[in-house]
């Protein structure tokens, strides 16, 4: 006859397999081999348990945090992703398999610093990129991976999470925006007491000596006052170009294009420097900030190319379509060794992205020794109800 309890056995592994691990065998007074074995199940039974709880608490972790959390291959393809990962790219859990993050970066360059990281270091620690969803929609984001070793401790698969950046960078932009606007504000209201507290004044000055020409005879006396009137022509010159520099009118006026005209009038007649301005056809920029911001990279890129650069030529290039707005700068003098990294950007490189940045915008730049520099600056086109 049959020992039962081999049919107690076959019951626990069946309660087991339903993922009941709370059932017991209870041993016999015979305590034998089988007995043992009985005790065995019931141990593995709580382990089990165990491990089960863990699991599931672990999933519960898993899907419930806000940020995406990521397993992938190292080819990119994700192979798990919680429920905040599906819902900011976008993708439904039955696309799982479609998803490779390699392809969701929107910046080349982003991609390749990613993929050097990885490969270098098998790790990446809040490295801020800009990835897009299904749809196309671009988000920043810092994203933070390492591996998971296998037996042989190379990284079989990786492990990761990205903060959506978003809101974060949208109050960034916002106090960047409202400092600069501030500034430039100030510089306005300090241009204009600038020309009406000494622009009129000197005006009426030389008003007044060129009335002295009709009042003598005398060589001398007329030679003081034509060298009178040269020197407050110079100063009311130098005026004029101070009161530009720190705001010009034009900008108000002829927007954009009508003060980088302006800047290159006044440049090319002091400096032996040629200019080749273009721009696509109803090129506008609606917005004043973001035009006076603009403007300022434009002078700076300017004013380096003459002093640092010692270039000869310069080409501003205005493009605009339905989507972006694209204004590339470029010089052909000595340039620099630039670091793509950016660890060495001195504060003027500085500035140049955060105002960019501060519209959404991007700044790719390129120079090397003895062959000039070219700033490209892409910018969205918004809507007023963006």
């Amino acid at each position: 006859m049959a020992d039962s309890r081999f049919e107690k056995i076959n019951d626990l592994f069946i309660n087991y397999s339903q993922g009941n691990f709370d059932y017991k065998v209870k041993p016999s007074s015979k305590l034998d081999e089988i007995d043992a074995f009985i005790s065995s199940i019931n141990m593995l039974g709580e382990e089990l348990k165990a491990t089960t709880i863990s699991k599931n608490y672990f999933n519960n972790i898993f899907q419930s945090v806000s940020d995406i959390i990521f397993i992938m291959k190292k080819d990119g393809e994700i192979l798990d992703l919680n429920h905040a990962g599906f819902a900011l790219l976008k993708y439904p859990s039955e696309k799982l398999g479609a998803i490779n993050l390699f392809h969701l970066f929107q910046n080349k360059n982003e991609l390749v610093d990613f993929k050097n990281q990885l490969n270098k270091f098998d790790l990446v620690i809040n490295m801020h990129v800009k990835l897009k969803d299904k749809n196309g929609k671009v988000f920043e984001c810092m994203i933070s991976v390492n591996k998971i070793e296998d037996k042989g401790k190379k990284a079989a698969e990786y492990q990761g999470i990205i903060k959506d950046m978003t809101k974060e960078k949208e109050a960034e932009n916002l106090v960047i925006r409202t400092i600069v606007d501030t500034q430039e504000k100030e510089r306005e209201r300090f241009a204009k007491d600038l020309h009406d507290g000494l622009g009129i004044p000197l005006s009426g000055l030389r008003s007044y000596i060129d009335s002295l020409t009709s009042k003598t005879s005398d060589e001398k006396m007329l030679e003081t006052i034509a060298k009178s009137k040269n020197a407050i022509n110079y100063v009311v010159n130098e005026l004029r170009n101070i009161c530009f520099n720190i705001m010009p009118r034009t900008m108000k006026q002829f927007g954009l294009i009508g003060a980088i005209s302006e800047l290159h009038e006044k440049i090319e007649s002091m400096w032996n420097l040629k200019f080749k301005i273009s721009a696509s056809k109803d090129f506008s920029i609606s917005n004043i900030p973001l035009e006076i911001a603009l403007f300022r990279i434009v002078q700076e890129f300017v004013n380096n190319a003459i002093k640092h650069g010692k270039a000869k030529n310069i080409i501003i290039k205005m493009q605009q379509d339905r989507k972006k707005t694209i204004i590339t700068l470029k010089h052909d003098g000595v340039g620099f060794e630039y670091n793509k990294s950016r660890e060495f950007d001195g504060m003027g490189l500085q500035n140049v992205r955060s105002r960019v940045s501060s519209y959404d915008g991007e700044v790719e730049i390129k120079s090397a020794v003895n062959k000039g520099t070219t700033y490209q600056i892409t910018l969205p086109v918004k809507t007023n109800t963006e």
